[in-house]
């Protein structure tokens, strides 16, 4: 069925819901919804700028009234998202204004925290990014297989990824720990890995304070077999060749 024709005179885009809608209210309150679809401006090739298949979120109720609102669970099956630019300049991420002007908000204090919200476990399966615009050589095409978030018992979070990018394979695991850390502030401790193709990006130290990234203790090394290949690939200048193995400490 499609949705209400409320969204589309704000953003001047057809918000459709093709599946089911359901809610369960509790104290535990649980939203899945399936067939979920953007429309793109007409100058688009592709008629949707997002598309869901299927999405389910849990979040603790009372939590909303919280400064902390607790989201145990979020689940996305099947999701594309393009970031598009035309020749004129316009993106397919900016709306025109509506009928209506919404009302002005007062500012919020800022409280410092890294994370708005507290999450438990996340899972992305099956959803790609395509960003283009006429400016870029070649469109970037991120193809998500599966992206996992998972906050264990032992206040670690554990995430992996797996993929590729303009068909180089992308896998990257990892964990930082405290999860409170995102919260609250504080020290964190990490441990992450990241390749696309034969490209690895390795990361792993501490912080004294994540909300002002004070007090690093970080080594990082980036190596490859040929860093003209990355250069070309992501439309750089080329400023080098051959074989690659940068290695920093802050």
């Amino acid at each position: 069925a499609q949705a209400s024709n409320y969204p589309e005179r704000f953003t001047g885009r057809e918000l459709v819901i093709a599946g089911p809608l359901d809610i369960d209210l509790g104290f535990e309150t649980s939203v899945i919804v399936e067939g979920v679809s953007l429309s793109n401006p007409p100058w688009a090739d592709q008629p949707d700028m997002v598309r869901v298949s299927r999405a389910e979120v849990t979040l603790k109720t009372f939590s909303l009234l919280s400064d902390l609102p607790l989201i145990p669970y979020i689940m996305v099956d099947d999701c594309a998202v393009e970031v598009l630019g035309n020749e004129n300049g316009d993106s397919n991420w900016d709306f025109p204004a509506g009928d209506e002007e919404p009302e002005e908000e007062e500012p919020e204090d800022d409280k410092g925290g890294p994370l708005p919200v507290g999450l438990t476990f996340v899972s992305i399966q099956n959803c790609s990014l395509f960003y283009d615009t006429p400016d870029r050589d070649r469109p970037l095409d991120l193809q998500l297989a599966s992206v996992l978030l998972e906050h264990g018992g032992d206040d670690r979070v554990v995430t992996e990824i797996s993929g590729n990018i303009n068909g180089e394979a992308l896998d990257g695991h990892g964990w930082v720990e405290p999860a409170a850390a995102f919260v609250h502030g504080g020290g964190l401790d990490l441990e992450l890995s990241l390749q696309v193709g034969d490209v690895t990006l390795e990361g792993s130290g501490s912080v004294d304070e994540i909300n002002t990234l004070a007090g690093p203790d970080i080594q990082a090394r980036f190596s490859g077999p040929d860093i003209g290949k990355l250069l070309a690939d992501y439309a750089l200048p080329p400023l080098s060749s051959g074989v690659f193995d940068f290695r920093a400490a802050v």
